[in-house]
């Protein structure tokens, strides 16, 4: 009776431990989708510094959303309906209030760097 006591004992042991490291998992996967997210939404402010410096204003949200007019001031374009998960969905928007100025909205599931989880804001003006 001892010895089933032991593999008991060990066998719960082991659950533990694969269930621990399967949470563990899904946390990561979450700030890698974070980080990705943050690294996606830097290179939207780029493309629109780029559209900028040769248009003397921001695109307009329909310009913005037309592939053949931004494909040219991304290395990839994005697919911003990739950019949503669980609570944030969708995760990313864009809004320019006038030629001059712009604002990004994007949520994140977990912090990344200075971006809290949820919901940021990127506004820039020139």
């Amino acid at each position: 009776m001892r010895n089933y006591f032991k593999y008991i004992i060990l066998g719960v042991l082991a659950l533990l431990v694969v269930l621990l490291s399967l949470w563990g998992l899904g946390a990561g996967k979450k700030q890698a989708y974070s980080k990705t997210l943050v690294e996606n939404v830097k290179a939207v402010v780029l493309a629109l510094d780029f559209f900028y410096n040769d248009n003397n204003r921001f695109p307009t949200a329909d310009e913005f959303l037309n592939r053949e007019i931004m494909q040219s001031y991304f290395s990839n374009y994005p697919v911003f309906e990739e950019w949503s998960q669980g609570a944030c969905s969708p995760a990313f928007s864009y809004s320019r209030p006038a030629a001059n100025n712009y604002k990004v909205d994007f949520c994140l599931v977990t912090q990344v760097g200075e971006y809290k989880s949820g919901w940021n804001q990127i506004i820039k003006e020139k």
